[in-house]
């Protein structure tokens, strides 16, 4: 029982390391002191239990909120990635419709290449759907809050939505 609590200190000391690390931590000497006693790779502390469970962030809707496509698109930027997409691009900007849950990716070398790519986006989206996109929605990352873009978007008569508190950037169309 001595060698079990001895272990779960180690664990918690280390971090909340997993038990294979610790292990081969122990039999490669790597850390001072640490005694040669076994991990019970089973044992699971009640900090890493809890902290590991995953929840739903926001409740699911169930009902479209939106009456047209492109009336409402929700926007992110994402990335430096580690890892470069095929074409040496490094972050990826993704544009949701709300209404119809069609999604677009474009993968960009720079931030900054943002706003040339939702440009021609809106060009070319609202040709092709028939419909003017009226409002946006970020999670107000800095990428989409600037000047040029909120001219851009004053400019095109979109609306900037705030997602937190719902309040618009613009006056309601």
């Amino acid at each position: 029982m001595a060698k079990s609590v001895e272990s779960q200190l180690w664990h918690m000391g280390l971090g909340h390391a997993n038990m294979d690390t610790i292990l081969r931590l122990a039999t490669k000497k790597l850390v001072r002191s640490l005694p040669d006693i076994s991990f019970n790779k089973d044992t699971v502390c009640s900090e890493c239990e809890k902290n590991k469970a995953t929840k739903s962030a926001f409740k699911s809707k169930n009902a479209i909120s939106t009456t047209r496509p492109l009336q409402l698109l929700y926007m992110d930027l994402f990335g430096p990635n580690r890892i470069a997409s095929l074409g040496g691009k490094l972050y990826a900007f993704v544009i949701i419709d709300d209404f119809s849950r069609c999604t677009w990716v474009y993968f960009l070398t720079r931030k900054n290449d943002a706003l040339s790519e939702f440009v021609t986006f809106c060009k070319k989206v609202q040709n092709k759907k028939g419909f003017m996109i009226t409002r946006i929605r970020s999670d107000h990352g800095e990428e989409f809050e600037n000047a040029e873009f909120k001219q851009f978007c004053e400019h095109t008569v979109i609306c900037m939505n705030s997602p937190v508190l719902g309040l618009r950037n613009k006056m309601e169309l």
